[in-house]
């Protein structure tokens, strides 16, 4: 036996069996297993008056009986009662016999001696596709009807649309379901006023608690903490607060950003402090040709090392980059440490100061850009002056 109660939505079992012995043994092996709504028959012949009068959810029958065979019986029941899965019970074993009766429709095929395990978990199978196909005929009918039959169920939602309304209709239908159903939608479409309306049309009597999965996830997993450094959308800031359904950024100017956790999970997010407060940053510099490249590089490096939020491990080192258009470039590199107390800002003017006061005392200069033009002409070029204020050509200095 098992020891798990089969959920059968409350819908009635017939079981049809000539031998009183198999009927009992099958019955007392559905009610110990949470199946009270269990009704036996040992004659055939009262089969299709039971099911006209309704309220079976799945049929279990003998193959072989007296009178009406369960070969007879089977395709009139598939034909008439097509929502009703039949489960053939038979001593019989023959591959041939098998076939045959998924052929004519039947659910499943068990042989006796009945195995307790087997049974149920066929029926347990035969009324989650009895449900569905309930649900899916009630929904063909109702989908064919004007109004709501609960429309209190649907207080919290003010609309006219006509898809709308269709939806309205499908949750309707979902009342009397006890399957689970999933609900998907971006951010603010009203997922959880959906889900209300659900709870509030199957009638349960406990309250409806809704639940964030993005909060949970990020409660739990702990991949953004408050006091991270993240970036979101361009913007950087500490992470503030985190809530069930969003959190709290503070950005570096004093405004508080309110982001929705989902987007933490959906989006590309930076955790500057995920698992190190160590971050690398760079500043560039560019000195006129002519200038001595080794002093330069001593001099931006222990301008940088003078800054006392620069770290000294890892160690900042400086490098020569490139000979640019008008300047031989050098790049500072460095590491800080991210905290909400430091203002990266100020520390990288502070090194810039730092850079050009050893620069400007070593006689090293910064260029502006600029452009060398070489003119080749065959002949001296006519140059003419024009002073200011003076109209025409007619004063002209060669």
């Amino acid at each position: 036996m098992t020891d798990a109660v089969l959920d059968t939505c409350a819908q009635t079992i017939l079981v049809v069996d000539d031998d009183h012995l198999i009927l009992d043994v099958v019955h007392m092996m559905l009610t110990s297993n949470g199946i009270k709504d269990v009704v036996t028959l040992n004659t055939s012949s009262d089969v299709l008056k039971t099911l006209d009068q309704g309220g079976v959810g799945v049929l279990v029958m003998d193959w072989i009986m007296p009178g009406m065979t369960g070969a007879d019986l089977l395709p009139i029941i598939v034909q008439r009662y097509s929502h009703i899965p039949v489960i053939i019970m038979t001593v019989v074993s023959d591959l041939r016999t098998v076939v045959d009766c998924i052929k004519q429709g039947a659910f499943d095929y068990i042989t006796k001696p009945i195995d307790a395990n087997r049974l149920l978990f066929s029926i347990n199978k035969a009324f989650q596709i009895s449900e569905l196909a309930n649900q899916n005929r009630r929904l063909k009918d109702y989908l064919m009807g004007d109004s709501l039959s609960r429309p209190e169920v649907f207080d919290g939602i003010l609309t006219a649309n006509p898809r709308m309304q269709a939806i309205f209709k499908i949750v309707e239908t979902m009342g009397n379901s006890h399957n689970p159903v999933l609900i998907t939608g971006e951010t603010g479409v009203g997922k959880e006023l959906i889900a209300r309306a659900i709870h509030r049309a199957s009638g349960l009597k406990g309250p409806f608690v809704p639940l964030n999965v993005a909060g949970l996830i990020l409660m739990f997993d702990r991949t953004i903490q408050m006091g991270d450094m993240v970036e979101v959308d361009g913007h950087r800031g500490r992470v503030a607060t985190i809530g069930m359904r969003s959190s709290t950024i503070k950005r570096f100017d004093g405004v508080e950003m309110l982001v929705p956790n989902s987007h933490f999970l959906q989006q590309n997010v930076t955790n500057w402090t995920a698992s190190d407060k160590r971050a690398r940053y760079t500043i560039s510099v560019g000195v006129a040709y002519g200038s001595p490249t080794q002093k330069t590089e001593r001099l931006i490096l222990a301008a940088v090392e003078e800054q006392e939020e620069v770290l000294r491990d890892p160690s900042a080192c400086v490098i020569f980059e490139e000979f640019a258009d008008s300047s031989l470039k050098f790049t500072a590199y460095f590491w800080i440490e991210l905290d909400p107390a430091v203002n990266s800002l100020l520390i990288f003017s502070d090194i810039r100061h730092r850079i050009g006061e050893r620069l400007a005392e070593a006689g090293i200069v910064i260029p502006f850009p600029q452009r060398d033009l070489h003119l080749d002409a065959g002949k001296p070029l006519e140059i003419t002056v024009v002073r200011n204020g003076e109209p025409g050509m007619g004063n002209r200095d060669r």
